[in-house]
C-alpha cells in the first residue's frame, strides 16, 4: 500500500483510496500529454461531467478518493464515482466514440497535489492511505 511516508505492508493501515496512472500511451491516444491533461481538468471542473478510466480489475475495498499519477509524479486527486461495464458513448473534443471496455468513473472536483512527490507509474491500481 502507498502511504504518505512511502510504501507499507502494515496490515493495520486501512486503505482510504486508490492510486491510478495516466500513462504515456493513454496520453498519446488522447491527443498528447498537454492536450489530454487540459481536457481532463476542463472535464473535472463541471459538476455534470465525469471521466471514464479503463479498469480491467476493480478494487474489492470501497474507497472515496482516487489519486492520479502522471509522468512519474503524483498529480492530484478526484472522487470515485462508480464502476460500469456496459457499452456507452463518449464525447471528446474531436469525435464521439463507443466505449465497450470496463471502467471506473471519476468525478470532480480535481485537487492538485500541493507538493512534488515522485511516484512511479504502474498498470491497474494500488491501494493507498490519505496522501494529501
Amino acid at each position: 500500500m502507498i502511504t504518505a511516508q512511502g510504501y507499507s505492508k502494515d496490515p493495520a493501515i486501512l486503505p482510504e483510496g486508490i492510486v491510478i496512472t495516466f500513462g504515456k500511451e493513454m496520453m498519446q491516444n488522447n491527443g498528447g500529454q498537454k492536450k489530454m491533461m487540459q481536457h481532463f481538468l476542463k472535464t473535472m471542473q463541471d459538476d455534470n461531467n465525469y471521466w471514464m478510466h479503463k479498469m480491467l480489475i476493480w478494487p474489492k475495498i470501497e474507497v472515496a478518493d482516487v489519486y492520479i499519477i502522471t509522468l512519474n509524479r503524483l498529480w492530484g486527486r478526484v472522487k470515485f464515482g462508480w464502476f460500469d461495464k456496459e457499452a456507452t458513448f463518449a464525447y471528446t473534443p474531436a469525435d464521439k466514440k463507443e466505449i465497450a471496455w470496463p471502467r471506473m468513473v471519476l468525478v470532480g472536483p480535481f485537487e492538485k497535489c500541493p507538493f512534488k512527490r515522485e511516484l512511479k507509474g504502474f498498470q491497474g491500481f494500488r491501494y493507498c492511505s490519505k496522501l494529501f
